[in-house]
């Protein structure tokens, strides 16, 4: 929702993946750290397209890694 209400008002956005793919991609962050994260995210109601373990197969397959 929040997500529509920018883009209505013209701001660009980018979602927590790609945010998070681009600090691994610029040595800012690990993808084991990455991980942990994505893993504690899908333990709350945060909803990502990998089941848990899955988000460094996720990122490579998608070529975001």
């Amino acid at each position: 929702m929040a997500r529509n209400h920018a883009r209505r008002a013209g701001l660009k956005c980018r979602g927590t993946l790609a945010l998070l793919c681009d600090a691994i991609r610029e040595k800012k962050l690990t993808v084991t750290m990455v991980s942990g994260l994505a893993d504690d995210l899908l333990a709350g109601a945060y909803r990502l397209p990998f089941a848990s373990g899955r988000f460094a197969q996720w990122a490579d397959e998608n070529g975001l890694i």
